[in-house]
């Protein structure tokens, strides 16, 4: 069930990846969804990265509020 959920989560994001970014310009990739479930959000996230080479952030809209993961590259650190 959770590589089902994964498989569909990936899916869909890189779907709303390109519908909500610019993948060839943006810096950073930030998208939402609906339906899917968030705790396979950070796998996600980790493929858009690969394929694009720049970070994300997906989000699963639940409710009124935003769940998520974002994944870097390698090599960059960042303080918060």
């Amino acid at each position: 069930a959770r590589r089902r959920a994964q498989e569909e989560s990936s899916g869909l994001f890189e779907k709303a990846v390109r519908e909500q970014c610019a993948p060839e310009k943006d810096a950073v990739l930030v998208a939402t969804a609906k339906g899917l479930e968030p705790s396979v959000t950070g796998l996600a996230a980790q493929s858009i990265v690969q394929k694009y080479g720049r970070p994300a952030f997906l989000f699963v809209e639940q409710g009124e509020d935003l769940v998520g993961s974002g994944r870097g590259l390698s090599g960059i650190r960042s303080s918060w």
